[in-house]
């Protein structure tokens, strides 16, 4: 028997059943990919903030100064 006597031949109920298995499982699949574009859109906004040094300045400007003197001391310090 092929596929097509076997769904020919089927119960009405079985054919229901399967199908209504597919549209479930089809709206499964969907909405995980609804799920993870919004992931990877809030991913995408994460990287953009934390790799904007004009806003990390905005935040801790006198914690960026601090390491500016550091770095600039002990600079001078090596060239010494």
């Amino acid at each position: 028997m092929n596929t097509t006597e076997t769904m020919r031949n089927a119960p009405n109920d079985t054919v229901t059943g399967a199908v209504h298995e597919i549209t479930a499982a089809s709206r499964e699949m969907f909405q995980a990919g609804e799920r993870m574009t919004a992931n990877l859109e809030e991913l995408e906004k994460r990287v953009e903030h934390a790799t904007d040094w004009q806003a990390r300045l905005g935040e801790r400007p006198w914690l960026l100064i601090g390491g500016a003197l550091l770095g600039g001391f002990l600079l001078s310090r090596l060239v010494r």
